[in-house]
This record gives C-alpha cells, structure tokens and sequence, in this order.
C-alpha cells in the first residue's frame, strides 16, 4: 500500500498572516480540520452501492487507527437495513476525526500562492518525532471515487478507509499531501487545535516573497528569544519563475 511509506523527516504547513495563524504561533498549535471544510468538493468523499443483502452488518472491528475506530461507530453486531442508515453512520465518523494536512515541499509556487495568501504567508517547517496516535500517511494521487460495497466492507476495511481519507485527484498531485487523522470527541470544533510539541518540532519559518515588512517584523519579534527556530525568507530564484529560501 502506497501511503505506508516512510514519512519525510521534514514536513511543511503553509499559511495566511492572520490573527488566527499568530494566535496558533503564541500557542504552539495546529488545526485539525473537519474534512468537510476542504476545498476539494470530492475529499472524503464516498458513495454506497446497494447491497445484495436486505439487511447487513457492521463490522464489529475494523482496525486499531482511529480512522478505523470511526468508521466502526456503531455497537456490535448492530444491523441497518438499507445503504441509506449505513452512509449515514460512515458521515456522522467523518465528522468526528480531525485531519491536518502537510506538504513535502517549501518551495512550490502554487502552494504559496494557493495557501499562503499570494506569497505574503508564510510555511512552518516542521521536523516529525513520532507517536502512535499521530501517524503521518501520503496521500495518493490516483483519482478514484470510493465506492463502498456494504457486504465487502467488514473483509476490507483498510481498503475503504484509504480510499477515501488518502486519495485525491490527480490534480492535486502539486501539493506533495502528507495527512495525520486523529480522533475528535462529538466533532467538537474547540478541541481541535492541538499543541504540536506531542508529535513535532517547529524548526523554520519560512517568510513569503511577497510578506510586508511590519508582519516580518512581527514573526522575527515573536521568535527573537527562541535561537532553535530559524527565521528564512523566501527570493526568487535567479533568472527562473521560482522562489528558494534564504537565510535572513
């Protein structure tokens, strides 16, 4: 399977300026977001195909991860009679993990564009620990539709669950995705921030091409007794469309 890769040493979370971004830097967290806030329409998505069975099962275990655990979301032994009650289920679990999506690249034009405010963001680096709950997975780029087959799902279950929270559009591919679910009790949005120093170390800021100077001063300031994290700014590349860091 694919996304069982290692991991890289090194990932990267770019971001807009904002009160909301600072706040996280004051607080040393990061947002593990209800997957039905991304910005692609199809992420996590899933249709269930009719089962040939009037009544089915849901699986009583379906693996140790959370993502797992979540789509389990019933008791055991615990029977539905129709596709409908099944998706149901497997949407509310959606609801109640937290994903936090990571790149393998600091310096892609789109990325900064695209999630850093037209390159007046800036990307966090950071350099990955370990720890059981939070695991990194890659995101695949196949572009396939996740279907469900009701009656296969108990016998496949890591199958599914790849599928739907690790596969993208081939589109998407650019972004170099890293993803780390966790388990988020009654989808309660105030217990999604969660301190970073559980699972990484913020070792770089990486600042925009395009940042203004006052919001450069304010990172600098907000990091000026803390030696262990660099603070580098991005320029252009020499005679190329492309930006590369620089030690500032």
């Amino acid at each position: 399977m694919k996304n069982k890769e290692i991991a890289p040493n090194v990932l990267y979370k770019y971001s807009a300026f904002s009160d909301d971004a600072i706040s996280s830097l004051i607080n040393k967290t990061v947002w593990f977001a209800d997957p039905r806030s991304f910005n692609d329409p199809f992420d996590c998505r899933f249709d269930i195909l009719e089962s040939s069975p009037k009544s089915f099962k849901m699986p009583a275990k379906i693996g140790v991860e959370i993502m797992a655990e979540k789509f389990n979301a019933c008791k055991k032994d615990e029977e539905y009679d129709s596709p409908k009650e099944y998706r149901n289920k497997l949407e509310k679990a959606l609801t109640e993990i937290g994903v936090l999506c990571l790149s393998s690249s600091n310096d892609n034009m789109l990325m900064w564009s695209h999630y850093a405010d037209k390159h007046k963001g800036f990307c966090l680096s950071f350099r990955m620990i370990g720890n059981d709950i939070f695991k990194v997975r890659r995101v695949d780029y196949e572009g396939k539709y996740t279907e469900i087959r009701i009656e296969d799902f108990a016998d496949k279950p890591d199958r599914y669950i790849k599928d739907v929270i690790f596969n993208k559009a081939s589109d998407w591919e650019y972004e170099g995705e890293y993803r780390i679910v966790i388990d988020i009790p009654d989808g309660d949005d105030s217990k999604r921030n969660i301190k970073w120093e559980y699972f990484m170390v913020l070792d770089s800021i990486y600042i925009g091409y395009e940042m203004p100077e006052h919001h450069r001063d304010a990172i600098k300031k907000l990091f000026k007794s803390d030696s262990s994290i660099k603070i580098i700014k991005m320029e252009q590349v020499p005679d190329q469309l492309q930006v590369k860091p620089k030690d500032w």
